[in-house]
């Protein structure tokens, strides 16, 4: 009599495991290499900024990447031009809290201090910059309620 393959030998019984086990390890790297991609992109995009607009950034590229799967080059520009409105509305807040909002100008007049313009200039591009990337509840509320009026669209589509 030849050999005959068992397939209820206790190797073949446990192959789906091993094979199984294989898999995740394989998906549990994939997964850490690309969270070290993310965090070396995104420290070397923030690097001249403050520890706190780091970290910021860095949570926006967390959120970003667990939302979309991944950050589109195209994106980096925009990202970076929010991380300088940070930067800029963060300088022009310091220096008003150590000058005042009134300042005295060139002919001794109380002025208000220039630098609050800038600043305002800066939040309005940062809100702008966090609404295109659907960051603020706003913006979170208005996706949901266009993929709501998406469904509805389609459900009438189907449905008649």
């Amino acid at each position: 009599m030849g050999w005959k393959l068992n397939y209820f030998h206790p190797f073949f019984m446990s192959f789906p495991i091993y094979l199984i086990f294989i898999i995740k390890i394989i998906y549990l790297k994939e997964i850490s290499d690309m969270a070290k991609k993310l965090v070396t992109q995104s420290k070397k995009l923030y690097t001249e900024y403050s520890e706190e607009i780091n970290n910021y950034m860095w949570s926006i590229h967390k959120f970003l990447n667990k939302k979309f799967g991944s950050i589109s080059e195209e994106w980096i520009p925009t990202l970076t031009m929010l991380a300088d409105n940070l930067y800029i509305f963060n300088l022009c807040k310091e220096q008003i809290r150590k000058d005042g909002l009134m300042i005295t100008d060139r002919f001794n007049v109380l002025v208000k201090h220039p630098l609050i313009k800038v600043q305002n200039d800066a939040q309005i591009q940062i809100v702008k910059l966090l609404n295109e990337f659907g960051l603020t509840p706003k913006s979170v509320g208005k996706l949901k309620a266009e993929e709501d009026e998406n469904n509805d669209f389609l459900d009438n589509l189907i449905n008649g």
